[in-house]
């Protein structure tokens, strides 16, 4: 015979086929509403408690949700701006890192970024995306 927390799981479960349930976005919000209510403690940031209830109710709303395309759209745009955080971050790593032997420079036609060794003296830079020529 089966416990009572195992029917009540198996019960949950039953009505969870076909909902969303949980990813990353959740995670993040969930982690971002407790950021906010532990800063919400301090004095002068008390504006924010609603900030975090709002963000545990949305969590529960995507959660719950059965509309898995609209969903995995929300997903796809946090992923995108993921995405454009990170490369930049790094290419700003990469350019702190090797600030006294290289030069990040941007092509003027397609706005790629060149990576180009410190010299005195001229060069010519051909962008190997849209092949401009430039000198520096």
């Amino acid at each position: 015979m089966r416990s009572f927390m195992q029917r009540l799981l198996y019960k949950f479960s039953v009505w969870m086929q076909g909902r969303y349930g949980t990813d990353e976005l959740n995670l993040v919000m969930v982690i971002g509403s407790l950021a906010v209510a532990v800063l919400s403690c301090f004095p002068y940031v008390r504006l924010l408690s609603p900030l975090s209830t709002v963000l545990i109710i949305f969590f529960f709303l995507r959660m719950f949700s059965k509309n898995i395309t609209a969903r995995r759209a929300e997903l796809d745009k946090y992923y995108n701006v993921k995405n454009k955080v990170i490369t930049k971050t790094s290419l700003y790593k990469k350019m702190w890192n090797e600030r006294k032997t290289h030069r990040y420079l941007r092509c003027k036609t397609c706005k790629t970024v060149l990576r180009v060794p410190k010299k005195n003296n001229k060069i010519e830079i051909i962008c190997p995306k849209c092949r401009n020529k430039t000198i520096k």
